[in-house]
């Protein structure tokens, strides 16, 4: 019984992280999601902040219990063709669900099958809804982005929109960072030292800014989950990249006796940033010091990696030390989760508010809602 969920609802799964990123291209792609209905409302209705006040085709294939039975591919094939006649996207895409995983769909062909007749880019992506949301986002990375780029020609490079140097932000997806000012304020700081943003992925984007990615002189990775493409460009490109971002969280003073400085954490930041683009090579920022000062002294962080990483750097400097425990670690089993935060071993801990019920005792808690956990549950 470890995968036995007692009060932490599901994470996102692996075709809300596909959807999550093909939300942003709007009429340019057609989404179908390829099941019953369920697995469709569970995206739109809890893994997609954005759903309810702007528009993006994501449709559901409206799979029956006679079509799974019978094999019928082919009234599949029709109205996705019957979508694209009135959508006229550039990219289609066809999402799996369970059931297709269980009777043996194979997305993969019949993407090709739509694409041979309807002249369209066509992919397939075999999600199965038991995956982590970060791993359809890493098999978007690689269907999508690293593909197209592979395709193209990579000795040549687009002229820059701006003439400012330009930075590629990746891994941008409202299922991390939904609710939180990470990416906006990314985007001002940036701007105020110079720097022009080339690529936001995965918001405000479109199918050209993918081919335009090679063009910039670094990359941010917000997200773990662009890992596989962070290496591919440095590898291809020698396009170096920063793993994190300064976040500033409110931290309640009587938890840093004072020690609270907006600015250092932004500053630091700025530093690693331009030592990446200097020396031409890929860093994590720092995630610890010793030596206790302040009431707390050693903090539990629970969340997506590089987010983790980036808030055991911002409370690093008032000498609080931080262990992690990441969504892949508790994606079937909450156990480890609970058993960590009732170790006794942490007096401070950032996490989702769900994270909460876990607690045997109470504990200092600073909330950072994760939308890929908690969705809408917390939103009034």
């Amino acid at each position: 019984m470890s995968t036995l969920r007692l009060v932490l609802p599901p994470f996102a799964p692996d075709y809300s992280g596909v959807c999550a990123c093909l939300f942003s291209l709007g009429d340019q792609a057609l989404t179908v999601i390829h099941d019953g209905a369920g697995c469709t409302g569970n995206y739109t209705g809890h893994d997609e902040p954005r759903w309810f006040h702007s528009k993006s085709p994501i449709l559901c294939s409206g799979l029956r219990e006679i079509d799974a039975i019978m094999g019928d591919d082919e009234t599949l094939v029709k109205k996705i063709l019957y979508a694209a006649s009135r959508i006229k996207p550039k990219l289609i895409n066809l999402i799996g669900s369970p059931v297709p995983m269980v009777i043996g769909t194979d997305l993969e062909g019949i993407a090709s099958e739509i694409e041979t007749i309807s002249g369209i880019h066509t992919i397939g992506f075999p999600t199965n809804g038991l995956a982590l949301y970060l791993d359809g986002i890493r098999m978007l990375y690689r269907k999508l982005v690293i593909s197209a780029l592979s395709e193209s020609d990579s000795g040549s490079r687009t002229a820059p929109s701006s003439k400012l140097p330009s930075v590629n932000l990746l891994g941008a997806t409202p299922l991390d960072f939904h609710g939180l000012p990470v990416i906006p304020e990314l985007q001002s700081l940036l701007s105020a030292a110079g720097y022009h943003v080339n690529t936001l992925l995965w918001q405000e984007y479109s199918q050209d800014d993918i081919l335009s990615i090679p063009d910039a002189v670094c990359n941010i990775s917000i997200s773990s989950a662009a890992d596989e493409l962070s290496a591919f460009l440095e590898r291809t490109y020698g396009i170096p990249t920063l793993y994190g971002f300064p976040i500033t969280l409110p931290v309640p003073e009587q938890f840093l006796c004072g020690h609270a400085k907006e600015d250092t954490e932004r500053q630091r930041f700025l530093q690693v940033f331009d030592q990446v683009i200097l020396e031409k090579k890929s860093l994590h920022l720092p995630v610890a010091v010793n030596g206790p000062a302040g009431t707390c002294k050693h903090a539990l962080i629970l969340g997506e990696r590089i987010t983790c990483e980036s808030i055991a750097a911002a409370i690093a400097p008032h000498n609080i030390t931080s262990d992690f425990c990441t969504v892949d670690r508790i994606v079937k089993d909450e156990g480890p989760a609970e058993d960590l935060l009732n170790s006794g071993k942490y007096d401070l801990v950032i996490g989702d508010p769900l994270y909460k019920g876990l607690l045997h005792a109470e504990l200092p808690f600073i909330s950072l809602p994760h939308f890929a956990l908690s969705g809408g549950v917390l939103e009034p």
